[in-house]
């Protein structure tokens, strides 16, 4: 169905918002609809702004896909990946696409990305997070937006890599976001504790990314 559809809009000029979140489109089975898409992003006749695959069971094999559209992709602004499968493979292969070279081959327009749980691993947050750092346009990691005056972090004990986004996302994103004045953390306890995460020195990384954040704009904190 997502294939069909996407097919069908593939010339539409109209088109700016294409929100598939939750259809169940990624994983081996159903990789035609990946593909759809990533024609649909490399096509210049369609200047997708917002696309939203959130919650589909994407795997690293379907990012690859995306990433090879991403590359060329020169309107998409905000791409959800929320709640997929990416790992830390695919967590790989989109700090690639989304590294400045110099060259026609990476992403230079993506200002919005959204890759919390997706099991992205230490090393595949890393990756991205470096990226992140290095790319002057994108802006968030968490699906952030600009204008946004108050950030409340869900209501879930975080895993160790939607930590690592977070705290790169709040310290880059308040550069760019600067209207933010109020930032709650409930029930993050294990992001401020020493031994909060089995790796510990990742841990205090975190511990203090945060705390550093807060010292230099200090904001409203709601712990």
């Amino acid at each position: 169905g997502a294939a069909m559809l996407a097919e069908a809009l593939s010339a539409s000029a109209g088109l700016r918002s294409f929100m598939l979140g939750g259809n169940d489109i990624g994983g081996a089975d159903t990789e035609v609809g990946m593909s759809a898409v990533g024609r649909l992003l490399s096509s210049r006749a369609v200047p997708l702004r917002r696309l939203d695959l959130s919650y589909n069971g994407i795997t690293s094999k379907d990012v690859e896909v995306l990433c090879g559209a991403l590359r060329t992709n020169r309107t998409l602004n905000t791409l959800n990946l929320e709640g997929n499968a990416i790992g830390e493979e695919g967590a790989k292969a989109l700090a690639a696409a989304l590294t400045p070279d110099g060259s026609q081959t990476s992403n230079n327009a993506l200002t919005s990305l959204n890759l919390l749980n997706n099991d992205l691993r230490a090393q595949g947050a890393a990756a991205v997070i470096s990226a992140f750092e290095k790319n002057g346009v994108l802006q968030t990691l968490c699906g952030l937006t600009p204008g946004v005056t108050r950030v409340e972090l869900p209501r879930v004990e975080f895993t160790l890599c939607d930590v690592m986004l977070w705290s790169a996302d709040l310290q880059k994103g308040l550069r760019f976001i600067n209207s933010v004045n109020t930032i709650t953390l409930p029930y993050q306890e294990t992001v401020f504790a020493q031994g909060g995460f089995r790796a510990t020195t990742v841990g205090k990384t975190v511990r203090t990314s945060f705390l550093a954040l807060m010292s230099v704009r200090a904001p409203a904190v709601r712990l």
